[in-house]
């Protein structure tokens, strides 16, 4: 019987690869460059035809290769070449590799045994792509071996980079055709922005695993190509929907830029399998993230009909959860990618004590007001806990479909933005409260007692006034509408 060979790569180093500089052309570039790695990269190495059309491909996105061949020389000219091409189109790209061999059908074992050995392979390693001695000239921005001699010394990663026009991500979203109007400089992101306050969206899928795993249970007695597309139907899906969702949510939320032919502050950086990360003006951050988790949700629950069910899962729909980080233009892009996805964590985790089994989707957002980023518990504790009795600013994560919902965050921030609504009163009384309950009580009475002298009671309805001297909030939302306002 011809054995078979189940090659497996995971793609490393993605995240300082991408955001070495604050430069966004070459954020871009890398995105687009390793994006490249898993399809074109791979697809020339072992002189394949692409994913599509091709029934030994397995997965071939976000980092991850599974690929049936049928000859052990073509997978030793794959092992020992796919790295070095890989290092040098991406320098500072690393890739763990593994192979199976398969005697007969191939079966799910097969796969779990090579996903223990990519495991295995991600705590070696890897040395550098390049050296420089301690007298080599290197770049200003950077500090890797700079690779030109002119006046900016440009290290060779930040070269390659350039060459590439994130055209590939546009595509990703259906909006190529636009590719003029997307800007490289995130300084004209925030051009009508109060502060030059931009986001970073991170969104990750809720329980996938578990999908996963009932899916191999489901594989379990199965062998041959069943299970090849069985794979391979279900992570072709989920990359469609995420792309599809951001495409949705993009198209609504920039409509006036698309109809007008303006500028258009939104970069995609990360879409792939139920990944999501973009850099978006401030003010659209929320609605955009908002409607993404909606549609995501939307579109999981028509693409996967009847999915759930044959593998033994209660489950209407996919969700998802999201971070978003605010940060000054100027702000490392390392450190707020950092954050929202720890912010993302902190939203999933709220998933799913909520409900294990089908965790609601939901998003987590800070705005960072010093130069220094910690631990996110940490600059919660510091920045938005007050010292007198432990009250705590951060409210969220906010979920879709239930409460607190950013719906009801939504209609609370549109309610400041009112003529004459107390948005100047409500930030005194966050510092007041931040210190001395007591005189924050005293100013939230004369505040009520103007709002009602001047016929706005609305406001003390609709705002809730009245329970923010309530002794027994552990949370307050205040914060998060100011927050919110501020970013308009």
């Amino acid at each position: 019987m011809q054995k078979r060979f189940l090659y497996g790569a995971s793609v490393q180093g993605i995240q300082s690869f991408i955001f070495q500089t604050n430069k966004l052309k070459e954020i871009v570039g890398a995105s687009e460059l390793v994006d490249k790695i898993c399809t074109e990269f791979f697809q020339d190495s072992c002189k394949c035809t692409p994913i599509e059309t091709n029934l030994n491909w397995i997965i071939g996105a976000a980092g991850n290769i599974k690929y049936l061949f049928s000859s052990e020389e073509e997978v030793k000219s794959v092992v020992l070449d796919f790295p070095k091409k890989v290092m040098l189109m991406a320098p500072g790209i690393t890739l763990s590799q593994a192979v199976v061999e398969v005697e007969g059908d191939l079966s799910v074992d097969h796969i779990s045994e090579l996903e223990g050995l990519l495991k295995l392979q991600r705590n070696r390693m890897v040395d550098p792509f390049y050296y420089g001695y301690m007298a080599t000239e290197r770049s200003r921005r950077t500090g890797v071996v700079s690779w030109s001699s002119g006046s900016d010394y440009e290290d060779l990663p930040s070269i390659l980079k350039k060459e590439h026009n994130g055209k590939g991500l546009l595509e990703k979203i259906g909006h190529s055709h636009l590719e003029r109007q997307f800007v490289f400089d995130i300084e004209r992101f925030v051009s009508n922005e109060k502060k030059s306050w931009i986001a970073v969206v991170h969104a990750d899928g809720n329980s996938l695993g578990v999908v996963i795993q009932k899916l191999s249970a489901v594989l379990k007695g199965k062998v041959g190509s069943e299970i090849v597309e069985k794979y391979r139907s279900f992570s072709q899906n989920l990359d469609m929907v995420t792309r599809a969702a951001a495409k949705e949510a993009f198209s609504e939320i920039f409509s006036d830029e698309i109809k007008n032919g303006t500028e258009i502050g939104f970069r995609p950086i990360v879409i792939g399998g139920d990944d999501l990360t973009v850099i978006i003006q401030a003010s659209k951050a929320v609605p955009f993230t908002q409607l993404f988790l909606a549609k995501f949700e939307k579109l999981s629950s028509e693409v996967f009909k009847g999915f759930f069910k044959s593998i033994g899962l209660e489950k209407e729909c996919l969700t998802t959860c999201a971070g978003i980080s605010f940060v000054k233009s100027s702000f490392p892009f390392h450190y707020a990618v950092s954050l929202a996805e720890n912010l993302c964590k902190k939203a999933k985790t709220a998933s799913k004590n909520t409900d294990r089994v089908n965790p609601p989707s939901s998003l987590a957002f800070f705005k960072v007001q010093s130069s220094f980023v910690d631990d996110l518990d940490e600059m919660i504790k510091k920045e938005l806990v007050c010292k007198s009795d432990s009250l705590s600013f951060f409210y969220g994560p906010y979920f879709l479909n239930q409460e607190p919902s950013i719906a009801q965050l939504s209609k609370k921030v549109e309610k400041l933005r009112e003529e004459r609504a107390p948005s100047s009163q409500l930030r005194q009384w966050l510092t007041e409260r931040y210190h001395d309950k007591g005189a924050a009580d005293m100013l939230i009475d004369r505040t009520i007692e103007i709002l009602r002298r001047k016929k706005q009671g609305h406001f003390i309805k609709d705002l809730d006034l009245e329970s923010l001297k309530d002794s027994n909030n552990k949370v307050c939302p205040v914060y998060d509408w100011i927050t919110l306002n501020s970013l308009q």
